[in-house]
């Protein structure tokens, strides 16, 4: 009978512990930062070639990109420390009624490689639903992609 009334806790206990580990853990912001500057994010190769960053000659970066509404730091665009930290905080807030407005939908690209990098998957946080990159990635009637440069310089 003992063993019996053991082996049914066991098992509740288990099943419990089973759908707590479910369940997706609050987001901590600052533990996300601090993970990221412990990993140096923001010197990975990966992270320098989706912002374009190339060095200068005295030895910092700067991004060829010149559209301001691609980053998300006044300053991101000579600081990719600064960019990678504005970009955490745009994709973990959601502050637009409309989510293809959110950084998540915005920048996809960044948005999935600090998803993997810092595995944001076990977060809780709204996950933009981008239906609009969802229409565009459907339309398959694309069969083939042209390049035209007007000029002979590739630079």
């Amino acid at each position: 009978m003992l063993t019996r009334y053991f082996f049914k806790s066991f098992i509740y206990l288990s099943l419990l512990l089973i759908s707590g580990a479910a369940i997706a853990a609050p987001l901590n912001l600052e533990q996300i930062l601090i993970e990221a500057q412990t990993k140096k994010l923001h010197q990975s190769v990966f992270w320098h070639k989706l912002l374009n960053y190339k060095s200068t000659l005295t030895g910092s970066v700067k991004s060829d990109i010149q559209n301001a509404d691609y980053f998300l730091s006044t300053v991101g665009n000579i600081n990719p420390e600064s960019e990678l930290i504005a970009t955490i905080k745009a994709i973990t807030v959601a502050n637009f009624e409309d989510d293809n407005q959110n950084a998540q939908c915005k920048f996809i690209a960044r948005y999935n490689w600090l998803s993997r990098e810092l595995n944001l998957s076990q977060y809780d946080f709204h996950k933009a639903n981008c239906t609009q990159f969802k229409e565009w990635t459907q339309n398959n009637s694309v069969k083939s992609l042209s390049a035209v440069f007007a000029s002979g310089y590739l630079g």
